[in-house]
């Protein structure tokens, strides 16, 4: 089975919108100078203890051909942006089914939004890395900004046997991921990129938790989503403590606003761009969901 979708569509669906629960926050929690999340690892332990890609990360692209102009730019002025640590674009993943978040700024039409996967190895004798296309998916989103969670599934029909499932991510393997918008003239709007391991709990050296805790899976499925994420975060397993801290903060988002703060420092947001996100997580408590396409 192709997996490879076009960007290109006839007609629109209805978008699936993200449920929301509460309207506003203590606007003080979100001033450039907030306090920043207890027992989280700061910019410079995450660089020097957090895993480390086995390619070059090295941004290729920033952005892609297509139409940009004043009537498909961002409303808010801030772009599509990856969440993942700025400085090498890598995280890992002990789960299946990984989540990527992105923030998709606001937009003046319905948009779609593509995710790419691409298998990618280091190069010999000084060659750049070999690519490898895996996966791809498509939804259709409507005009609201907000954090996009886009989930990867753990499992695609086989190449040769479609109707066998093979893994989508082989363990200790590097994978490179594109987001891509479109707009409603199929103009490219946004593109960023990340790369993502998928490796076995027994490769974390777990810290801060129990002596008693048992097999890391279940002890991480007995936790709550903000403690989740916190032990996921002090242990730099990317994806998951994001993941974790997203579902944290539709729970509380008043227990999880420094926790987020922290994120955004990492993914390389300024201090502007970080209050302006989280004034609007604020206000609606909208993670985006769309219409899988």
């Amino acid at each position: 089975m192709d997996f490879r979708l076009s960007s290109r569509r006839l007609r629109w669906v209805t978008l699936v919108a993200a449920a929301t629960i509460m309207t506003s926050l203590t606007p003080g929690i979100f001033t450039s100078g907030g306090a920043i999340a207890q027992n989280l690892p700061s910019l410079d332990q995450w660089q020097s203890a957090g895993f480390k890609p086995n390619v070059d990360t090295t941004p290729n692209r920033s952005d892609v051909g297509g139409t940009r102009g004043p009537e498909n730019a961002p409303m808010e002025g801030l772009s599509l942006m990856a969440l993942v640590p700025k400085y090498n674009q890598f995280g890992v993943t002990i789960a299946g089914n990984p989540q990527i978040l992105v923030y998709l700024p606001t937009a003046k039409t319905d948009r779609i939004v593509r995710l790419e996967l691409e298998e990618v190895t280091p190069g010999r004798l000084g060659s750049g890395p070999t690519r490898k296309f895996v996966y791809a998916q498509e939804w259709e989103v409507g005009q609201n900004g907000g954090i996009m969670n886009l989930s990867l599934p753990p499992s695609i029909p086989h190449n040769n046997h479609p109707q066998a499932q093979r893994s989508l991510m082989q363990t200790n393997q590097d994978y490179r991921w594109v987001v891509l918008v479109y707009d409603n003239t199929d103009a490219i709007t946004g593109q960023v990129e990340g790369y993502i391991r998928q490796i076995d709990p027994g490769q974390v050296n777990w810290q801060n938790v129990e002596p008693t805790a048992g097999p890391i899976p279940n002890y991480l499925a007995s936790l709550t989503p903000h403690r989740k994420g916190t032990v996921l975060f002090q242990n730099f397993v990317w994806y998951d403590a994001i993941a974790a801290l997203a579902q944290a903060y539709q729970d509380d988002p008043m227990a999880t606003a420094a926790d987020w703060q922290q994120v955004l420092e990492l993914a390389g947001f300024s201090p502007a761009e970080i209050a302006t996100v989280l004034t609007q997580m604020a206000q609606s408590r909208q993670f985006i969901e769309g219409e899988l396409l």
